[in-house]
Parts: C-alpha cells; structure tokens; sequence
C-alpha cells in the first residue's frame, strides 16, 4: 500500500513582461507498507519525509490574457529522512537513515489567471536532478539522480500568488 501527501507553495514576482523570480516551499510525506514474499517478513517504511526550499525561475508565454505556456527553472537545498521497520513479527528491528543535498528541475506546464495575481497551473512531469548525501556517512554516502519523468502518472495542479502582475 502506497500513499502520498504532497505541498509545494510558492511566491513569486514578474520582473519583466511574462518573466518571474520566485521562492519555493515543499514537503512530501510518502509511506509504504508492503510484505515481502520471500522472507514472510513485514516490512513497514514508516514515513519518508522530504523537505525543499529554493528558488525559481518562470517564463510564461501568454496565448490570451488569462491562459498561456509556462516553463519553470528551480533549485535549491533538500533533506530527506526515512525511517523503516523491518524483520518478522516479535524480532523487528528499525532504523533511519537522514540525507542532504540539493536539486533543479525544468518543469514544462499550462497556466491560466483567473483574477489578474492568482495563477493555476498543471504540469505533466519534469526533467530533474537530485544529489542527495547521507548523514552521517555510510557505505554509500551519495545518491544522485538525473532524469526525465513525463506522463499522466506526473499529473500535477497548483496556484501561485504573483505580486507585481
């Protein structure tokens, strides 16, 4: 069983026509629980939380007055923490593992204004990088990815507050 719960806000302001600078928040909290079909043990991640702050860049190509294309740049700092329970029932051990690092994306969407600051928008995924080092080090210290995640399955909505619009 899987479940997410996600919160990214975000303000920003229009430097220059259908440009804005930003600073962003986020945090995810993620759980899985899954048994494992080889060793009938339980294996509970209890939740993976994931906390950005950063900044953005945003073009915005206006096809009319309230709707048009977006393109966001970000980056920033990230910290990670997962915590798991693991092994069979009466003999269950735990641990956590806590990571820092930092991220960018390009994030392609749609944006429609519907009162002149208010901004929806939907974007269908991102290309992405991430570089994340556990602290204290262990065995493998660093875990970097890169890639690009696009589809249905990415389906993101959100709403954006710009000042100077």
């Amino acid at each position: 069983m899987n479940s997410q719960f996600q919160i990214a806000p975000s303000v920003g302001y229009f430097v220059a026509d259908n440009l804005a600078v930003g600073l962003s928040l986020g945090y995810t909290a993620t759980k899985n629980t899954y048994n494992s079909t080889f060793s009938n043990n339980l294996s509970d991640l209890a939740p993976n939380t994931t906390f950005r702050s950063g900044a953005y860049v945003q073009y915005c190509k206006m096809l009319t007055d309230q709707f048009g294309l977006v393109g966001t740049l970000g980056g920033g700092y990230q910290y990670n923490r997962t915590t798991y329970i693991y092994g069979p029932a009466g003999n269950m051990n735990s641990g956590e593992t806590k990571q820092k690092g930092y991220y960018a994306s390009l994030t392609p969407g749609i944006i429609c204004f519907p009162v002149p600051k208010l901004g929806i928008s939907a974007t269908v995924g991102s290309l992405a990088y991430s570089r994340l080092k556990e602290t204290p080090t262990s065995g493998e210290p660093v875990t970097t990815d890169f890639g690009a995640s696009f589809g249905l399955s990415q389906l993101q909505f959100g709403g954006t507050y710009y000042f100077g619009r």
